[in-house]
């Protein structure tokens, strides 16, 4: 009877099975972040992840020349603290850039985005890896390096 309880406790009590996550930000929410060690402002905050590693920009948010740095995540432990959810987002887009929606044609693709509301603290715990995709200057290359040195099983790419 007791590994019956065992076994349907670890059912019960399981995570969800998120994966690999990313998280791309530009150079002010990348320093935000960091001195944070969190990412969100306020309690309704929805922060998006992407299930692809390529994905390198938000539309009419966060165009690819932006992108500072990217966050890889663990999506599993993660999910032990914060609900996710998937998104699926319908892309359209216009032929003749025309404003008329009989113009506008349904892209099939996926942006394997998920969401979770709120702030999350201790970011640091979470992610796997960081890369950076620009130039770091003097301050947050040591904002950077006392980051790395409080949380040292995060890998860094610099491809700059």
């Amino acid at each position: 009877m007791i590994k019956l309880t065992n076994i349907l406790h670890n059912i019960v009590n399981e995570a969800k099975q998120v994966g690999t996550l990313y998280h791309i930000m530009d150079k002010n929410s990348f320093t935000y972040n960091l001195t944070n060690d969190k990412i969100g402002n306020n309690k309704d905050d929805i922060i998006s992840f992407s299930r692809s590693k390529n994905f390198k920009s938000i539309p009419n948010h966060l165009p690819e020349d932006k992108v500072f740095a990217r966050f890889t995540i663990d999506g599993n432990k993660l999910s032990n603290n914060k609900k996710i959810f998937p998104v699926d987002d319908k892309h359209y887009k216009t032929k003749n850039n025309t404003k008329d929606p009989l113009d506008w044609l349904f892209e099939n693709e996926d942006e394997f985005e998920e969401r979770t509301i709120g702030v999350i603290n201790g970011i640091g715990k979470y992610i796997i890896k960081i890369e950076i995709f620009k130039n770091l200057d003097i301050n947050t290359e040591e904002l950077l390096k006392q980051y790395i040195k409080k949380y040292p099983s995060i890998n860094l790419s610099l491809s700059n």
